[in-house]
């Protein structure tokens, strides 16, 4: 009976003769492939891991009692998987598909190929190709960089990129790592205060995590990469710092522990690489005037300053936690009934906790939305007629018509209201008025959609 057979195909990918399992309905399958035609397991991956929300009640001893094990900081980025068929040839596979040479996130300049070729990958490739004990393994790395971090708050330190080697499994789903580490290939990089090397440590090497104790693993849970001791007053610690862990345990499983900070940051991050979209995305939140709501997605941290944020903006990303932390214990201002301060509070949330890499992308994309609802009306404003007349319609159809088709309405609306007769106000002043009413209301993906329609029309 071929394995194939009782997983949906909404559960599966295919490709060539090949098919991957991307559904974590059965963890001890996902991200295993399969030969189409037969069901033979031809690559395997970590089939028995595990995710833990860590605690007070979090005993890293009792968990790997008994059993051999090695703990590693958790790295994040797009995982990548290299093996070979029967046949011989070499495959590029991630968890999702069984060729992933040209997938991209956010740059699609930088395929994975690329940034894995670019970074280390190259020797390595070298290697796999002509030393046959490689082939029976399929390799499994991780791409870092700035696009592609999420929720860790590691510091990239001057990296652009990194190849970081996260094991070796063989088709029984045991664990190996590389004995033989050759030097040209690889890095080994030891070091309590920097989790990551200097570029020129690393020197376009494939990084090897090094183990950390279980004191170590229980203070990166607790405080995360943070060296700055500061007062813990108007923001309890728990709730932002700490970082994931990672317990391999006897050959065969991993174990994730999180911190209690894992599931905001990745609300902050939500699916898309684009930070602002991302920020316009959360503060439509704000408009909500259900309080209970709003609380159950973001902590009452307080609001910054413009300039506050701007303070922020000049130093180092990494001191931005402590920065943040001066200011809320000096003065925490937060009044929920105010949209701007419940706003406000959102961009707090976010800067708090977002990687260290998109603090100043969030800070940039806080300042355009304060200001594009101003840059939208002075564009429908002035070109109010050319808009109702079509003029723009080739060039924003192209675009996007949903932009088109709600900076219309707008335009059509506004010249509506402002030709009204009885009105002692002008023309001009009564449709700028009717602008300011109808964009007060815009917020999200729209308000997103409207103002980078404008700014393309201005490009």
């Amino acid at each position: 009976m071929n394995i194939l057979d009782n997983i949906s195909s909404d559960d599966k990918n295919s490709k060539g003769d090949f098919t991957i399992v991307t559904s974590n309905t059965d963890r001890s399958i996902q991200g295993n492939i399969y030969h189409t035609e037969t069901g033979k397991l031809v690559s395997s991956t970590f089939t028995q891991s595990s995710e833990i929300e860590y605690s007070a009640e979090t005993d890293i001893s009792k968990l790997v009692e008994g059993a051999d094990y090695r703990i590693t900081r958790c790295y994040e980025g797009a995982v990548i998987k290299i093996w070979k068929d029967e046949n011989g040839s070499s495959h590029f596979s991630n968890t999702k598909n069984i060729d992933c040479k040209n997938s991209y996130w956010g740059n699609k300049e930088d395929t994975f190929e690329k940034l894995f070729t670019e970074n280390g990958g190259e020797n390595f490739m070298k290697l796999f190709e002509t030393d046959q004990s490689y082939w029976s393994l399929t390799h499994h790395f991780m791409i870092m960089n700035k696009n592609l971090i999420n929720t860790t708050r590691m510091d990239m330190r001057d990296n652009e990129t990194i190849i970081i080697y996260l094991g070796s499994v063989n088709l029984c789903g045991e664990i190996f790592e590389i004995q033989n580490i050759l030097p040209d290939i690889y890095y080994y990089h030891i070091h309590i205060e920097n989790a990551l090397p200097l570029m020129e440590e690393l020197s376009g090497r494939i990084l090897i995590p090094d183990s950390i104790s279980i004191q170590d693993a229980y203070k990166l849970l607790q405080n995360g990469f943070e060296d700055k001791k500061y007062e813990e007053k108007e923001i309890p610690h728990a709730i932002f710092k700490g970082e994931p862990i990672v317990i391999k345990k006897n050959l065969n499983e991993l174990i994730k522990i999180v911190p209690l900070n894992f599931e905001m940051r990745k609300r902050i991050a939500g699916n898309s690489p684009n930070v602002k979209n991302n920020l316009y995305r959360l503060l439509e939140i704000a408009k909500d005037r259900d309080y209970e709501n709003y609380s159950s997605q973001f902590h009452r941290l307080g609001c910054l300053t413009n300039e506050e944020i701007e303070t922020i903006h000049r130093e180092d990303p990494a001191d931005t936690s402590f920065i943040i932390n001066t200011f809320i214990n000096r003065e925490k201002r937060l009044n929920m009934s105010s949209l701007d301060d419940r706003m406000s509070n959102i961009v707090t949330n976010c800067l708090l906790f977002c990687p260290l890499t998109k603090v100043h992308l969030f800070i940039k994309a806080w300042k355009e939305y304060q200001v594009c609802r101003d840059v939208i009306l002075k564009f429908l404003k002035r070109h109010n007629h050319d808009i109702r007349s079509g003029k723009y319609d080739e060039k924003l159809s192209t675009f996007h018509d949903k932009a088109l088709t709600r900076i219309k309405n707008l335009a059509e609306i506004s010249k509506i209201y402002a030709s009204e007769k009885g009105s002692h106000y002008s023309y001009a002043s009564r449709m700028e008025y009717s602008l300011k009413g109808a964009l007060r209301k815009e917020f999200g993906p729209s308000l997103y959609r409207i103002e980078k329609a404008i700014r393309f029309l201005q490009e």
